[in-house]
């Protein structure tokens, strides 16, 4: 698993990288393999590197189609759980709520 978590990162990153030298930092379809490459860290126990990704991914989303998404809320979602596992418990109900109430 080790291996195959480490070349989906691998191919995750050259995917960020492209896409940002041809459509720009902030384009939407980066959000997607942000979140993806944040849940491999996540799986690697690596939350601090997961919580960038994620925080990156809920930034270009947001400033692309807006808060009241599904991709959207998965991500806070996602982020929640990477505050929990850091014993960060207040970012962690922070980001658990707000995802929540998209989903409402």
């Amino acid at each position: 698993k080790k291996n195959e978590n480490d070349m989906s990162l691998k191919c995750f990153n050259e995917e960020i990288r492209l896409k940002e030298s041809k459509l720009g930092e902030g384009h939407a379809s980066i959000a997607q393999t942000l979140f993806n490459a944040g849940d491999v860290y996540g799986e690697k126990e690596n939350y601090e590197k997961g919580t960038l990704y994620f925080e990156r991914a809920f930034e270009v989303i947001t400033s692309t189609i807006g808060e009241d998404n599904e991709l959207a809320a998965k991500t806070l979602g996602r982020l929640g759980v990477m505050y929990e596992k850091q014993q960060d418990y207040n970012l962690s109900s922070i980001r658990f709520t707000s995802s929540y109430k998209t989903y409402e």
